[in-house]
């Protein structure tokens, strides 16, 4: 599953992905991947939060996230899909 393309490089992910992310990361979440990658928590934080610039160097670390998100959301139950989806809502208007 692809991601990002060419053109994402070199600029800040989109809000929606940022605040998917965001909204569905567990404790430990960041600093496993960024470990994994050879990077520091604190550089994937500033890239989900479009401080920093998605690159070719970043960008498999931010695509393991966004699964892993992925598969957080898909494990919680009805009640909190739906309390997440309204928050992704809100916040990206």
């Amino acid at each position: 599953m692809a991601v990002f393309e060419q053109e994402n490089y070199g600029k800040v992910i989109s809000q929606q992905l940022g605040n998917y992310i965001i909204y569905n990361i567990k404790k430990n979440d960041i600093e496993e991947i960024a470990k994994q990658h050879n990077f520091l928590p604190s550089e994937l934080t500033k890239i989900i939060r479009g401080w920093e610039n998605l690159t070719r160097q970043n960008s498999a670390m931010v695509q393991q996230l966004f699964k892993r998100c992925i598969n957080n959301y898909m494990k919680a139950d009805n009640t909190t899909k739906a309390m997440l989806n309204d928050l992704i809502e809100k916040n990206n208007d």
